[in-house]
């Protein structure tokens, strides 16, 4: 638990620099930006769904996805979780219709590799879970403060 600890702090501090990068590029290319109005939609919301919701159920989806047969034979070690962290990202990038979600797979590459090297599984899943949450918290005060 300590690991998923330090890796929720260490993706938290990878990725928002990540995110004012990509922001950047995306806006420099003329692409619009959205993260406003999400953002602003993300600071209404309650607590439960950031915390624990989004946590238990995209780590669960991570974990099928790192269980399927395609996946789970790429190698070396890296590659079945940067493969579902990329999945992740573009779920996202869909879901909120933000090309700039991509960087979100720079979240979920440490979140993937806990639960697809740490033993029993069930342990990495949890870690992961606590990491994700970690991360979504410390984003919430990002944008309480913003």
């Amino acid at each position: 638990m300590l690991l998923a600890t330090g890796l929720g702090l260490g993706s938290f501090l990878v990725a928002t620099p990540l995110e004012h990068l990509c922001d950047w590029a995306a806006t420099a290319l003329g692409i619009p930006s959205r993260l406003d109005r999400i953002i602003a939609a993300q600071a209404t919301r309650h607590w439960f769904s950031p915390l624990v919701l989004a946590p238990l159920v995209e780590n669960a989806f991570c974990l099928l996805w790192l269980r399927a047969g395609c996946i789970r034979r790429l190698r070396p070690w890296w590659a079945p979780p940067l493969a579902v962290a990329v999945i992740a990202a573009l779920f996202h990038v869909a879901g909120y219709g933000e090309p700039r979600y991509i960087t979100t797979a720079a979240t979920f590459f440490p979140l993937c590799w806990l639960i697809a090297h740490v033993r029993p599984r069930a342990t990495g899943y949890w870690a992961s879970v606590l990491a994700h949450a970690q991360f979504n918290a410390l984003s919430m005060i990002q944008l309480r403060w913003s």
